[in-house]
């Protein structure tokens, strides 16, 4: 673990992401050096599906040809949505020969917030990367390392220049709140499962069976209250959990509120 610094490490007994541990003593400090090694993979980014056309290689000639074909036997007479339909089904034959619909896989990654337009743009550049990999050619290896130094610097400085720019103008409690979260990034933590869909599946009993339970208990509750109202002879008042009048309030209830309130509240 290049640059960090583990006092102790712990895993479950049923993980594996632990192996070949061994302690070596330091000639530096009076503490052993732990090593093992870590089988953990980065996470995956989700991928999600999406449809695209290319528009780059038409023959503008033919399409003109193919649409005015298609249209000509769109009925002008007709009302507006009529035409419109009409069109569209002339058009989206058209389009689907020349330009066909294909589906891709997209990776959905986080938009990180010191990203600027002009990192995006250098970082889309990587046609160096392209050509090398096609090529396997040393001249153009070297052209990508150069951007590719280039990019990773560039993003290193929008990064700090964000943060410091949000520490800066922040106030003290919001600050160490800034400085926790990027010293120590909490992590979702699932409960440990072999099989994903299986832990979804009882999830989801689980919310549901918490939701039936919290109808019966209101069913429970409206048919108690039902019950004390006929017990309580005819001339009593009927319990009702509707809100049918709002009371005006005064200016000093309304401070006595705010000064209740914690200033985090404000």
């Amino acid at each position: 673990m290049k640059g960090h610094v583990l006092d102790l490490v712990i895993t479950r007994s049923f993980s594996s992401i632990v192996s070949s541990t061994s302690a070596y003593p330091s000639s530096i400090s009076d503490h052993y050096s732990v090593v093992f090694r870590l089988s953990s993979a980065s996470p995956v980014p989700p991928r999600a599906v999406k449809q695209l056309r290319d528009f780059r290689g038409l023959d503008f000639v033919r399409l003109e040809t193919d649409l005015s074909s298609h249209l000509a036997s769109v009925d002008t007479t007709l009302d507006v949505n009529t035409m419109v339909g009409q069109c569209e089904h002339a058009v989206l034959p058209t389009i689907d020969l020349h330009a066909p619909l294909t589906v891709r896989m997209k990776v959905c990654r986080r938009k990180e917030p010191w990203y600027t337009h002009e990192d995006r743009a250098l970082k889309l550049r990587r046609a160096n990367e392209k050509r090398w990999r096609s090529t396997k050619l040393e001249v153009h290896r070297q052209i990508f390392v150069e951007h590719r130094t280039a990019v990773n610097n560039m993003i290193k400085r929008a990064k700090r220049a964000h943060y410091e720019s949000v520490l800066s103008s922040l106030d003290q409690r919001t600050c160490f709140r800034v400085v926790t979260t990027l010293l120590k990034p909490s992590g979702i933590i699932l409960p440990h499962s072999s099989n994903t869909d299986a832990l979804c599946n009882d999830f989801v009993t689980y919310f549901a069976e918490k939701t039936q339970t919290i109808r019966m208990q209101i069913r429970t509750t409206l048919t108690n209250d039902e019950d004390y109202s006929n017990d309580s002879g005819p001339g009593s008042q009927r319990l009702s959990n509707e809100l049918d009048r709002l009371l005006p309030t005064s200016e000093k209830e309304i401070k006595n509120v705010i000064r209740l309130r914690p200033p985090k509240t404000l």
